[in-house]
């Protein structure tokens, strides 16, 4: 893998799933429920790793999307 790549949804979720089921994780990897949607509706995921009280939010893959989404919205609102 190189050390950085751009991803798809699709592959993110992929990885992601991987990794929560991969039996030889010496530490739990665990899917939560969404902390809520993004405006396509999409699940803002996140991942219990251990037994510890931190998580973490998965929002990279979608996120600019999202801000050109709001961006043309407001300029449709414009007139523009």
């Amino acid at each position: 893998m190189n050390d950085f790549q751009f991803l798809s949804y699709k592959d993110v979720n992929e990885r992601l799933e991987k990794l929560v089921n991969n039996k030889e994780n010496k530490i739990v990897v665990k899917k939560e429920f969404p902390l809520g949607f993004t405006a396509y509706n999409l699940p803002i995921e996140h991942y219990s790793i251990g037994s510890g009280p931190k998580h973490i939010v998965v929002t990279g893959s979608y996120h600019i999307v999202l801000w050109v989404k709001c961006i043309k919205d407001q300029l449709r609102k414009m007139g523009c």
